[in-house]
């Protein structure tokens, strides 16, 4: 296995993981009638429900040990087939991390911004210069 195919099946299971767990709908609503249908099966039958499927599938962890595992499984047989097979998922793991990414930089800019304007509105609050009034601090702290 080189990095790249470690690298798209990691993304893959993640991204599978979290489809699941998070209880997103998915293409076609695919995932939504997934967990309808494990809770229709859970209120029917008490077997199910005792295998604790629902409590699992809402679980980010068991998932990706399941599907790390099946996924890892497939790879070995069918080798790069399950690397085309899971590419869309790995392209949405990526464009998921990119997101995030923009959105902590512009929080972190937004922060820094908010910051920035304070400290300036400070400093041209104060009726004299700034260095007048650090000394005036320092001489403050030595009494």
């Amino acid at each position: 296995m080189n990095t790249l195919d470690f690298i798209l099946l990691t993304a893959a299971v993640w991204r599978l993981s979290n489809l699941i767990a998070h209880k997103e709908k998915g293409p076609f609503r695919i995932v939504w009638s997934f967990h309808i249908w494990v809770r229709k099966m859970a209120r029917k039958h008490t077997w199910f429900k005792k295998s604790e499927v629902l409590e699992g599938i809402e679980c980010e962890y068991c998932l990706s040990i399941w599907f790390g595992t099946i996924l890892g499984g497939l790879y070995l047989f069918l080798g790069d087939a399950v690397i085309l097979a899971i590419f869309p998922l790995a392209l949405s793991t990526g464009a998921i991390l990119i997101k995030h990414t923009v959105f902590l930089i512009k929080s972190v800019d937004t922060r820094y911004d908010q910051q920035n304007q304070s400290y300036l509105k400070q400093s041209s609050d104060a009726e004299r210069p700034i260095a007048v009034e650090l000394s005036a601090r320092k001489t403050q702290d030595h009494i």
